[in-house]
């Protein structure tokens, strides 16, 4: 009797273990569907033992389609798979990035290792998937930036040395001289501005929220053309305006940052006695001219830093190619919509369209 007793407590014993395993293997599964990255555990064979809702959803397999296949059936890419298995067949950590879809994930492979000869010391490998699409796309963006900051930086410099030198030899003569010193002076002032404008972006991008104070963007507007009164005469021209308040918040250095580029633009890519309309409401502002236009496949590429519709009109006028770029990330920074309109041969029109 004792012993069918004692017995009957074991069993009772052994289930509430069991429901405590099961209670147990329960928060572990919801701790692992709530991770926001993919998890995979392969065994020692190379076959999934284990997968969260994440991977579910990137692999797009059900649990039963997938469970104990191997890594051929989760994905056809060959590189991929290659390192699966390079992953479960070695004790090493490793690290790389794949292309999933139209995204890149890092995959991180870490073995499960145990010290216990009777199951081996490989037991798998577990394998999280990170999407880092965004941070490589930001890391390739500041690549592209310096690789581009430096060969601009590089023209002006080498022009400034050249011509130095010739005067330092004395090759040239003094009748030439006010001409180069000229030309050193010029390309001072285009190295000065690139940086500033490389300077304006990084502080832009640094910042994560608008600086809202009001200002009214007539009056800054009118500041500016006052500023390019002697270029406009040069070139010959013509503004024409239809010009109100337009009271917004929005720090007056970022407001200038964005009238100013726009109105840079329209005189630099203009023709000889061209015009330039201006449009200023509370709504919005639009600033067209007259000039080269803009090729289709050239339009989504103007915001790009030191992209530049003609590159020797630009650098002979003094642009940098960063222009635009500025006035894209104040436009975003205050939540203001940007559209363009151009045609080849006839002008560009631009529209800040602001929040309400």
């Amino acid at each position: 009797m004792n012993s069918i007793f004692r017995r009957k407590n074991n069993i009772n014993e052994l289930k509430d273990r069991i429901d405590e395993f099961e209670i147990e293997l329960s928060k572990y599964e919801y701790i692992i569907d709530s991770l926001q990255h993919g998890l995979i555990v392969f065994n020692h064979q190379g076959l999934i033992q284990i997968i969260n809702d994440y991977a579910k959803k990137l692999f797009d397999f059900k649990l039963d389609e997938i469970i104990g296949k191997s890594a051929i059936f989760l994905t056809r890419d060959r590189n991929f798979q290659d390192l699966i298995e390079k992953a479960t067949n070695t004790r090493e950590e490793m690290k790389e990035d794949v292309v999933i879809g139209n995204k890149i994930y890092q995959a991180n492979f870490d073995p499960i290792l145990t010290t216990s000869p009777e199951l081996g010391i490989n037991q798998g490998v577990v394998l999280t998937l990170i999407d880092v699409t965004e941070n490589r796309k930001i890391a390739q963006m500041k690549r592209e930036f310096f690789a581009n900051a430096s060969h601009e930086l590089k023209s002006p410099l080498t022009t400034i040395i050249g011509y130095q030198q010739l005067l330092v030899e004395g090759i040239i003569d003094q009748k030439d001289a006010n001409d180069t010193q000229g030309k050193i002076l010029n390309e001072s002032y285009r190295m000065n501005k690139i940086i500033s404008e490389m300077l304006e972006l990084s502080k832009l991008e640094s910042l994560t929220e608008p600086q809202l104070e009001k200002n009214n963007l007539l009056s800054i507007l009118s500041e500016i053309l006052v500023s390019y009164k002697q270029i406009l005469e040069e070139k010959q021209i013509k503004i024409k305006s239809n010009l109100s308040d337009s009271y917004h918040e929005i720090n007056n250095i970022h407001a200038d940052q964005i009238i100013r580029n726009l109105i840079d633009n329209a005189i630099h890519y203009n023709d000889f006695g061209g015009n330039i309309y201006i449009e200023l409401t509370p709504e919005h502002l639009i600033v067209e001219d007259s000039g080269i236009g803009i090729a289709p496949e050239d339009i989504n590429r103007i915001f790009e830093r030191f992209y530049r519709v003609d590159k020797s009109r630009s650098k002979s006028e003094g642009g940098t190619g960063l222009g635009l770029a500025i006035v894209k990330h104040v436009a975003g920074l205050y939540n203001f919509d940007i559209k363009v309109s151009s045609k080849l041969g006839i002008g560009t029109k631009i529209q800040i369209i602001f929040k309400k």
